[in-house]
């Protein structure tokens, strides 16, 4: 039998400013002897009330066969250091696959899927982390391959990059599909790979997801838990590259740019945002109303590129976003004396975040 390496990953909106009583399990499954226990335990010391509640992979609510009866949403009252079970019954048919969202009136609550096949194979789900970036250990050969699963509630497309075993980016692409689910191999996603390769897979998406990888064959069942990463990069003036650093943001972009900043009179980003809205990106620029039109200003030069540039009055800002889940913040100016002063940029991916500025970017933009 083929063993396989699976990677379930599903996206749904998730509202800024997350609460630590809100958590998600990526994958349930019952039907045809597998079916799925719940645990929920609550640490704190007092009682914590809410709802387990179950979705199809499209965001439905799903209902399930548990022990006492069908349920999509399952009440939860835990006292203080209590445990709470839910287990299904094993019986649909066919086999029914989904995830979980777990939501309670305390923190410091915990818990755990642990779904079982027929033949005794058991494996355990986490509650999951939010994030814009993970990264899987990806693996094909003659005997071995590896399965991306993506299931969503709306349209969004995912950036895919993948690296070999020595780090070596071997192909970029953005990935988009019709429809909420679609399982796809890895040499299906990057037709020219080769029959054998090793490496990692890095998947990024604008709306905060979550994933993990099942790893089965005839005698194993395992989740593989992707690497959930958020990226802080810090730069200081003079003498440490920052502007080569927004350069080369600038250059990995795929799909959107959005400046705000006072003022703008760096020729060479200027020349890199041309570059970049003239290979399909789109690139947006806020300016402070009284340097919009000031000597040295890239402000021309933008529009007639085809780049829409807004003059805002009173905007101190010095921020850009990348592609939707990636900001440049800090004091350094988009200017060449930036160089030479003692300024900062740092670069974050922390979702909520990157949520607070892409709201802010909106109303200056509209």
């Amino acid at each position: 039998m083929r063993k396989c390496f699976l990677v379930f990953i599903c996206f749904w909106l998730i509202p800024a400013g997350l609460r630590a009583d809100v958590f998600y399990f990526p994958h349930l499954a019952d039907g045809q002897g597998t079916y799925t226990l719940f645990s929920i335990t609550n640490h704190s010391e007092r009682v914590a009330t809410g709802d387990l509640s179950l979705f199809t992979l499209e965001g439905s609510p799903l209902t399930l066969p548990f022990v006492g009866g069908p349920q999509s949403v399952l009440p939860l009252s835990l006292a203080p250091h209590s445990t709470q079970l839910f287990i299904t019954s094993g019986t649909s048919n066919p086999v029914v696959s989904g995830w979980a969202k777990v939501q309670l009136s305390e923190e410091n609550v915990t818990g755990a899927a642990m779904f079982r096949y027929g033949d005794g194979r058991e494996a355990t789900v986490l509650p999951s982390k939010m994030g814009n970036q993970m990264s899987f250990y990806v693996e094909r050969s003659a005997e071995l391959e590896t399965g991306i699963a993506f299931c969503r509630t709306g349209a969004m497309p995912l950036d895919l990059s993948l690296y070999n075993s020595s780090g070596k980016l071997i192909e970029t692409r953005s990935f988009q599909f019709s429809g909420k689910k679609i399982a796809q191999f890895l040499g299906e996603l990057f037709t020219a790979l080769p029959a054998h390769f090793s490496g990692s897979l890095i998947i990024e998406s604008g709306v905060p997801f979550t994933a993990v990888g099942l790893r089965f064959g005839p005698s194993i069942l395992s989740v593989v838990p992707g690497f959930d990463f958020v990226s802080h990069q810090t730069y200081f003036s003079p003498n440490s590259g920052v502007e080569a650093a927004i350069l080369k943001a600038v250059e990995e972009a795929k799909s959107q740019i959005d400046v705000a900043v006072y003022s703008f009179t760096s020729e060479a980003l200027g020349t890199a945002l041309i570059a970049a809205k003239n290979r399909g990106v789109s690139v947006r620029v806020v300016l402070d109303l009284s340097q919009g039109s000031a000597p040295g200003q890239q402000t021309e030069r933008l529009i007639a590129a085809g780049i829409t540039v807004t003059k805002v009055k009173g905007v101190n800002h010095r921020f850009t976003i990348f592609d939707g889940h990636r900001v440049l913040t800090g004091s350094y100016d988009w200017m060449p004396s930036a160089a030479l002063n003692y300024e900062d940029a740092l670069f974050l991916t922390t979702p909520e975040v990157v949520t607070e500025y892409i709201k802010q970017f909106s109303r200056l933009a509209q």
